[in-house]
């Protein structure tokens, strides 16, 4: 909401006129209770990590307390699919609500990931050691590709309380390091473009809409 402040001369009570005789005063709309959505609907995670981030934004309000539930899924419902990766061995499920207290806008909520880097148990001290068989011939080369799961958001309240289309993050679990690097480092360049070229939300949704008619209003490609 917009409402001008002018000066009026107090003799004439004319209005005066010049650059600096009205001030524009706008009111950000924060009374309601938000949206909410992941801030990334795609993430690529290191198999050598023990865990992922996963961001939750809270957008067009922080009124009151909120809360919603989260959970894993497989990429690949009832499926025994190689996209899917592996509860309890890539990764730890995850099924809990996740609260927001009033004025807050984001939570920070850890997947647990499963690597060769856990302490070895007390039989596994005593076991004797075996021989490491080394690979033969040249290390092959990395996959492009890695198990996949899904993290959801549901059961949003109170009832006022929105579910953006972004909510639904995808996480890749790669063996190495090397792609996700290439990824953060694309997310980099795209989010730095979009800081210099479109410093407001409003900004930025105008010129999507105008060089990309298909984006919607959070910034998904509509197909």
């Amino acid at each position: 909401m917009d409402f001008y402040i002018e000066m009026y001369d107090t003799n004439t009570t004319m209005k005066l006129f010049g650059d600096d005789t009205e001030c524009r005063v706008t009111i950000l709309d924060e009374d309601f209770p938000g949206k909410l959505g992941f801030e990334k609907t795609e993430i690529i995670a290191s198999k050598n990590n023990d865990k992922v981030d996963i961001i939750i934004k809270r957008s067009e309000g922080t009124d009151g307390q909120i809360s919603c539930m989260i959970r894993t899924e497989p990429l690949v419902p009832d499926s025994k699919s190689k996209l899917n990766a592996v509860e309890f061995e890539d990764y730890l499920p995850k099924h809990e609500k996740i609260e927001f207290a009033s004025g807050e806008s984001e939570k920070i909520v850890p997947i647990y990931l499963v690597n060769d880097r856990l302490p070895p148990s007390e039989n596994q001290k005593d076991a004797k050691e075996l021989p490491t068989v080394e690979p033969e011939g040249d290390d092959s080369e990395e996959e492009d590709f890695g198990p996949k799961f899904k993290v959801v958001i549901e059961k949003a309240e109170p009832n006022q309380v929105k579910i953006s289309k972004k909510n639904c993050c995808t996480v890749e679990i790669q063996a190495t390091t090397k792609n996700v690097e290439k990824a953060n480092e694309h997310t980099k360049m795209i989010n730095y473009f979009v800081a210099q070229k479109n410093p407001g939300w409003g900004d930025q949704f105008k010129l999507a809409t105008m060089l990309c008619p298909q984006v919607d209003e959070d910034d998904l490609i509509v197909s």
